[in-house]
């Protein structure tokens, strides 16, 4: 049985691939990067329908939307069906990779104790993320997460 996946930006791609994995899904997958929270919400309904013959994960940052993930569900998807599976992060994706700081630390090449202590509480995690690539001392880690010079981007591009 194949899944179809959706995710609100490209930084929750290899996130959602990661807890799919966990879950038991073989890999490959094919994760559709929606560009955001306001494509993925109006498309929302439709793949609720669709979920009625196959199975469907959603991975959406909670970001400022409502107070809680619950609040925010019951807001999007008030009769989800039983094959759609809808994952709020809280905040954003990036404070579950926080959640881990060791981890984190080594791969971004920063001590461990940058590493914020209550990942839930960051206000703008994706930037979170950003400043501790800044102190990595590892130049590819800066040169995939920081912004270019110049970019209205906030995050780099990779």
């Amino acid at each position: 049985m194949s899944l179809a996946i959706r995710v609100e930006g490209s930084t929750d791609v290899p996130v959602a691939r990661k807890v799919l994995e966990l879950a038991g899904w073989e890999s490959p997958f094919a994760i559709i990067d929606m560009g955001g929270n306001v494509s993925m919400d109006n498309d929302l309904r439709g793949y609720n329908a669709a979920a009625k013959g196959s199975p469907w994960f959603i991975l959406r940052d909670l970001d400022h939307d409502a107070p809680c993930p619950g609040a925010l569900v019951a807001t999007l998807l008030p009769q989800r069906q039983p094959l759609m599976c809808l994952r709020i992060a809280v905040r954003a994706g990036e404070a579950w990779l926080t959640a881990d700081p060791e981890t984190l630390a080594g791969f971004l090449h920063v001590s461990r104790a940058q590493i914020p202590g209550n990942p839930d509480g960051e206000d703008d995690p994706k930037l979170t993320m950003v400043g501790l690539a800044r102190r990595s001392t590892k130049p590819t880690i800066k040169k995939a997460m920081l912004p270019l010079q110049g970019a209205s981007r906030r995050v780099g591009p990779g």
